[in-house]
C-alpha cells in the first residue's frame, strides 16, 4: 500500500485527477474481459489445438453400409433401403427447389449447418451425395409439408 501512495504522490495533481477519473473505466473494461475469457467454451479452443493431431475421415460407399461390421446381406439390404430413401427425397433436377436451395445455402449459415451436421462426419460424404432434402416449404398442415417444386 505504501508503494501505491508513494507512486501517487510522485504524480502531478492533474495526473492524479486523470488517473482517478479513468480508473473506474479501466477496472470495468478489465472486469468485462475477464468475464468474457471465463465464458469461452473450452471445447472450441481444444478443437483448434487438436485439429492437426486428430485426422478426419469419411466412409466410402462400401464402408457406409457396413460401418458396424454387419454381414454382406445386411449391408445389401441397407444399400437398397438407402437408395429407395434417396429416390423418395430427391429434388427434381432443374426444378425451382433446386435453384432456391442452392441460393439459400450460399447465403444462410443455418442451412449449411443443418446440411453439415445432420449425420456424423464419417457418413457425410455419402449422405450429401445421395440425399438432397428440401429445406424450404410453401405451406404446412400438421405433419404434411407442401414443398416448392
Amino acid at each position: 500500500m505504501k508503494r501505491a501512495s508513494k507512486a501517487m504522490s510522485s504524480l502531478k495533481p492533474w495526473q492524479q485527477a486523470v488517473l482517478l477519473l479513468c480508473a473506474p473505466f479501466v477496472i470495468q473494461y478489465v472486469y468485462k474481459r475477464v468475464l468474457t475469457v471465463l465464458a469461452i467454451d473450452p471445447t472450441n479452443i481444444a478443437a483448434r489445438l487438436t485439429m492437426n493431431i486428430v485426422k478426419s475421415y469419411s466412409f466410402g460407399e462400401d464402408e457406409f453400409y457396413s460401418a458396424d461390421g454387419c454381414s454382406a446381406a445386411t449391408a445389401e439390404k441397407r444399400r437398397k433401403g438407402f437408395k429407395q430413401l434417396a429416390a423418395r427425397f430427391s429434388l427434381k433436377p432443374g426444378g425451382k427447389m433446386e435453384a432456391v436451395e442452392k441460393d439459400l445455402a450460399d447465403g444462410l449459415s443455418d442451412i449449411r449447418f443443418t446440411d453439415t451436421n445432420r449425420v456424423p462426419f464419417q457418413f457425410q460424404t455419402v449422405v450429401r451425395q445421395h440425399l438432397k432434402v428440401a429445406s424450404v416449404v410453401m405451406a404446412s398442415n400438421v405433419s404434411n409439408l407442401l414443398l416448392l417444386v
